[in-house]
């Protein structure tokens, strides 16, 4: 655990921080209300990408595809990333993966309980914005 439980302001991440289970861990209302505050628009994007994350690892169902789920992700992961730059998270992160890396482990700290949808989003957002390099 971090000493200074504010949003920090260190190296990019190479990753988002997924606190095992079984910690005791629960959600850091301070830390939250310190990310709604600075990034009001973001914070409830985040809460859109882990929905959209939550779904995604749940898989395809009766009235979903894997296809749409995989394109309902993308969307609120361009969206959080477009929100982040508007509201000016850190604005020396120039990569779009360390940006949304960075913010969902500050996230991800206030809200530790959603392990299997931070691992998915780690494997998930570098191939978002690899393919979006690879198409233009």
């Amino acid at each position: 655990m971090r000493a200074n439980r504010g949003p920090s302001l260190s190296q990019p991440n190479t990753h988002i921080r997924i606190h095992p289970s079984g910690q005791g861990r629960l959600t850091d209302w301070q830390l939250a209300n310190q990310l709604r505050q600075i990034t009001p628009t973001s914070f409830r994007q985040a809460q859109n990408v882990v929905v959209a994350a939550k779904r995604y690892v749940k898989g395809p169902g009766f009235f979903r595809s894997q296809r749409s789920l995989i394109v309902r992700l993308q969307r609120e992961i361009y969206e959080l990333e477009s929100t982040l730059r508007y509201e000016n998270f850190k604005p020396k992160l120039t990569s779009p993966i360390d940006l949304l890396f960075s913010y969902i482990s500050e996230f991800s700290d206030a809200f530790p309980n959603w392990q299997r949808e931070y691992d998915a989003l780690n494997r998930f957002i570098p191939q978002c914005f690899d393919y979006a390099e690879r198409r233009s």
